[in-house]
C-alpha cells in the first residue's frame, strides 16, 4: 500500500498556490481511483471546482460541473456536504446501493450528485473533507468502480488533514501578498506631470514575498535634443535598477525598460547620475 502522506507532501513541496495545490493532489490520487475531482470550500458559501480527472486526464463534466465557481446559498446544509461534515474523520464512503438511494431521493442537490457519480460509473464514492480547525475549506471526493480498503481510506482521512493545512497556508501567504502590494501601491507617488507629455505608470512588484518594499518612479528631462524620457521605478532596499530608455519623435510613443546595476551605482540614491 503506498504511503499517500509522504507522496503528497513531495508532490506539493513547490505548489504556486491554492489551486496548483489541489489541481496536484487530485492528479496524485488518479492511480487509487477512475476518477477524482476537488472542490475548494470559500465563504460565503463558495465553491469552486478545481480538478477533476480520470485514468486519461482532465475529465469533462457535464455542463454546470466544470471549472467555473457556483455560488451556493446554502452549501454547507444541501447535497452530500453536510452529510460529510457529520461523518467520522470527515470522511463519507457511499457504495453502489447508497449511492442509487441517494439519486431517487428527494433532496435535489444530493440527488444530483449521487446521479453525477453512477453516470462515471462509479460504484463506490468517497469523499474527503479538508479541514483546518474543524472547519471545512475543500472536498476530495474519489468516484471507483470496486470497494476502496480501510487501508486506503485511512490514509485519505490523514491526507486530508495535511491538504487541508497546506491549503490554509497558501491562502494566507496570498492574503499577506495582497495586503503587502496594496500597501507599497498606497506608497507610491503619483505621476509627475511633464509638459507636452501624456504619462501613465504600472507599478508590479519586484518580489513575490509580503515585504514592502521602496519602489518610487520618476520623469526626468535628460538632454536638450530629446523631447522627453522616462526614468521610472526602482527598488530602494539594498539595489537600484539603470533604465535603459528608447526615445520616439515628438507626438509618438516611447517605453522604458528596467535592468539590474551594480550596488551604489548612479542615480538618485546611489552618487552621480
Amino acid at each position: 500500500m503506498p504511503d499517500l502522506l509522504s507522496a503528497a507532501v513531495r508532490a506539493t513541496a513547490a505548489a504556486t498556490g491554492a489551486d496548483d495545490l489541489l489541481d496536484r493532489v487530485a492528479q496524485l490520487l488518479v492511480p487509487y481511483a477512475d476518477w477524482v475531482v476537488v472542490d475548494r470550500l470559500d465563504d460565503p458559501d463558495l465553491v469552486t471546482r478545481v480538478a477533476a480527472y480520470d485514468a486519461t486526464g482532465p475529465l469533462t463534466l457535464a455542463q454546470g460541473r466544470g471549472p467555473e465557481p457556483a455560488r451556493r446559498s446554502s452549501a454547507g446544509s444541501v447535497g452530500l456536504l453536510p452529510v460529510l461534515m457529520a461523518a467520522p474523520g470527515r470522511v463519507l464512503r457511499l457504495d453502489h446501493q447508497e449511492l442509487l438511494a441517494a439519486a431517487a431521493g428527494h433532496e435535489p442537490h444530493r440527488s444530483r450528485q449521487a446521479g453525477l457519480a453512477l453516470s462515471l460509473g462509479a460504484t463506490e464514492l468517497v469523499l474527503v473533507g479538508l479541514q483546518v480547525r474543524d472547519q471545512l475549506v475543500g472536498v476530495l471526493t474519489l468516484g471507483s468502480r470496486t470497494r476502496v480498503s480501510d487501508e486506503m481510506t485511512g490514509q485519505l482521512a490523514d491526507l486530508g488533514l495535511h491538504v487541508g493545512l497546506a491549503l490554509d497556508a497558501a491562502r494566507r501567504l496570498r492574503v499577506q501578498r495582497e495586503v503587502a502590494t496594496v500597501l507599497q501601491t498606497s506608497l507610491l507617488p503619483p505621476v509627475p506631470a511633464v509638459p507636452g507629455l501624456s504619462l501613465a505608470a504600472r507599478y508590479l512588484p519586484a518580489t513575490h514575498g509580503p515585504e514592502v518594499g521602496g519602489d518610487w518612479y520618476d520623469v526626468t528631462l535628460r538632454a536638450a535634443d530629446v523631447s522627453g524620457l522616462v526614468a521610472a521605478g526602482a527598488t530602494m532596499l539594498d539595489h537600484r535598477a539603470d533604465w535603459a530608455v528608447m526615445a520616439a519623435p515628438e507626438g509618438k510613443e516611447f517605453c522604458a525598460f528596467a535592468a539590474p546595476s551594480r550596488v551604489g551605482g548612479g542615480g538618485p540614491y546611489g552618487g552621480a547620475p
